[in-house]
Parts: structure tokens; C-alpha cells; sequence
């Protein structure tokens, strides 16, 4: 029997359009959101050998595969594992709900009956441990995240509000890549006021042509960082300071910090 990969087809129920990205992947739209399935991976063994060709999904949700022999298996894996964690300890846990956020972090809630030296807790408004028990009442609630490693631009300010004389102050300027190898970013960073029919002013826009490129492993901090002095003559209200990273090719959100502050 010869294998044919074009016999294979995908459907998307309630996806109201289905293309292929700069990337070479399927991105998949929704009325809710979009989401990409990266390009399948492809090959055969031969002899031993594991023979890695070319897949690419098309817009009907099948494949086209590069020169294979049809005589032998044909391996099509177009699952691809992004991240994966382990949540638990020493005894009985359960996890009862789990979200994702926009940077693709997971968020797991659940309860657990585990000890504290096995699972550990960070921060939170309540770090005591209830201590558990099989029966009755007893055990601790809890809330993980399970992140990606993602390029980021992490912002923090010197206060919350101003007043005249003071200058608004970035502390934190970090500047970071986490993954081990170059991540190609557009980079955002702007100031927002309170002037009606003023849009925010762009501070920078760098890599909409894929050209701002983060070495990997990159950590920079450059903080403090000075803005501007208040004075007299500026509008009081709410301002922001806020910065947002995105993929250059997909338009895909890898990072945003997002900073109000007040003037006084």
C-alpha cells in the first residue's frame, strides 16, 4: 500500500479563515482570537536512516510533501510541543481549571494536600501552609503559572504619582532575551497622556522589517532611566509609560508592560 499524504485533511470547525504565514505556518482564525499550528515536521526511515523532507499545510487543511518513497511509511507530525511543567509533591493534588494568557503563559488552579518543602510556594496572599488531609476538611488552594521563555522588556517605575519638581523616572529598564538563541523583535515604547485628542507619543518604533535582532541569552538593564520633569505648565491626570514587543513576521504579542502613572 503506497502512502499518501494529499488523502490526509484538517478541519477547523468555526475558524473563518485558514492561511499560511510569512512563517510557514497555519494560522487559524477565529471570531475570538487567532492561533498558529506550526509547519509539520516530515521523514521516512530508510535503512536505518531517519530521511527528513519538506511538509507544508495548505489552505484546504492537507499537506504537500517533498520527494518520499510511496513504498514506505511516511511520518507527518504537525504536533509540535511548545512548553511543558510539573505541578505537584509529595501527596494527593488536583488541578480543576487552567487559562492561557496572551504571551502564551498557563495558568492552573486546584487544590492540594502536599507538603510545603514539596510544593513550594512563591508569593501570594496567603504563603501558610493548612497542612493536608486525606479526610475532612484541610489542604491548600493554589495558582501556577507555567511560562514561556519570551523576549521581554520589563518596566518599572519610580512611583506611582508626581507632583511639580519631581522627574518621572523608569527604575527598572531591562531589556532581555531568555532563550538560547537570536530572537529578530519589533519593539514599541511610548508615552500616553491625558490631552484629549493627542495620541501617544512613540518614543521608539525599531524592527517592523525584522532588522532589531536580541543576542541570545541578552539581559540588559539600563535603568534608572529619566523621563521628564514635571513642571507647572503640563496637564494633570493619568499618563503611561508602556512598552510592547511583537514578532515582526506573525504580529504575534511576545511581550507588554504597561505603566499609568499619575501628575499631580
Amino acid at each position: 500500500m503506497e502512502s499518501d499524504p494529499s488523502q490526509i485533511k484538517l478541519a477547523y470547525r468555526g475558524a473563518s479563515e485558514v492561511r499560511i504565514n510569512d512563517a510557514g505556518q497555519l494560522e487559524v482564525s477565529t471570531p475570538v482570537e487567532s492561533f498558529q499550528e506550526d509547519k509539520p515536521y516530515a521523514y521516512q526511515e530508510v535503512e536505518g536512516q531517519r530521511l527528513e523532507g519538506e511538509a507544508s499545510e495548505g489552505v484546504q487543511c492537507g499537506f504537500r510533501v517533498s520527494d518520499y518513497d510511496p513504498q514506505k511509511v511516511l511520518v507527518l507530525d504537525p504536533v509540535v510541543l511548545l512548553y511543558a511543567g510539573y505541578i505537584g509533591g509529595s501527596f494527593q493534588d488536583q488541578g480543576q481549571g487552567i487559562a492561557v494568557d496572551s504571551t502564551g503563559s498557563a495558568y492552573v488552579t486546584g487544590w492540594t494536600l502536599s507538603t510545603e518543602t514539596t510544593f513550594p510556594v512563591m508569593v501570594g496572599p496567603d504563603l501558610t501552609p493548612n497542612g493536608g488531609r486525606l479526610f475532612g476538611f484541610g489542604g491548600d488552594a493554589f495558582v501556577a503559572k507555567i511560562g514561556v521563555a519570551l523576549p521581554l522588556l520589563e518596566i518599572e517605575l519610580s512611583q506611582e504619582s508626581y507632583v511639580n519638581g519631581e522627574t518621572v523616572t523608569a527604575t527598572t529598564f531591562r531589556l532581555a532575551n531568555p532563550t538560547s538563541a537570536p530572537v529578530a523583535v519589533e519593539l514599541k515604547l511610548w508615552i500616553g497622556t491625558p490631552i484629549p485628542g493627542l495620541e501617544a507619543l512613540s518614543i521608539f518604533n525599531l524592527g517592523a522589517d525584522g532588522s532589531f535582532v536580541l543576542p541570545a541569552g541578552m539581559d540588559l538593564e539600563l535603568g534608572p532611566f529619566p523621563l521628564f520633569p514635571v513642571s507647572a505648565d503640563l496637564p494633570r491626570g493619568t499618563y503611561e509609560f508602556s512598552s510592547r514587543m511583537l514578532h515582526p513576521v506573525t504580529g504575534e504579542l511576545l511581550s507588554e508592560d504597561l505603566n499609568p502613572f499619575a501628575i499631580q
